[in-house]
């Protein structure tokens, strides 16, 4: 089986209702407010709720970062999109300096099959990644142990920006 392959097959596998997460290193929270205006454009139906179980004031991307601020994160819900991910989860949190840190978060059932799948993924996960600002990308199978920048076999990591030519 070839490389795009396995990422096709690892995005849509069907593996008794697990997830699929996206972790982004380093995003600027400018990026993060950037994301999520688009988000907010391209998806027809969104919520949110603050560690408080507050929903965020409209439009979010004005007031996440006050709010992971305040209340330590927000989880922001988009559903109904003609993008290649349908339904998506964003989990937005601050690192201890103070910089964002967020994870993008969907199931198989949410992914367009389309044809070329695995390219338009890569081009959807790199868009985002631009956006964000952030310096790099990790698609992974949803781990609770996994350790952030773990490429290793048996990570559940099935792509990472760096192995993504440019």
């Amino acid at each position: 089986m070839d490389r795009l392959s396995e990422i096709e097959t690892s995005i849509l596998d069907d593996d008794d209702g697990s997830c699929r997460d996206v972790n982004f290193l380093q995003p600027t929270w400018d990026g993060v407010e950037e994301f999520i205006k688009r988000s907010e454009k391209l998806f027809r139906e969104y919520s949110s709720a603050d560690g408080e179980g507050n929903s965020l004031l409209e439009p979010y991307w004005k007031s996440v970062k006050a709010s992971v601020q305040k209340t330590g994160y927000v989880h922001l819900s988009y559903a109904n999109s003609f993008e290649i991910i349908n339904n998506v989860q964003i989990f937005v949190c601050s690192e201890d300096d103070g910089s964002p840190f967020i994870e993008l978060t969907f199931f198989p059932e949410d992914v367009a099959v389309v044809s070329n799948l695995e390219t338009v993924f890569i081009g959807w996960v790199g868009a985002a990644k631009f956006t964000l600002q952030a310096s790099e990308y990790f698609c992974r199978y949803e781990n609770a142990s996994w350790t952030i920048g773990d490429i290793s076999p048996g990570s559940g990591v099935f792509l990472a920006s760096e192995n993504i030519s440019t």
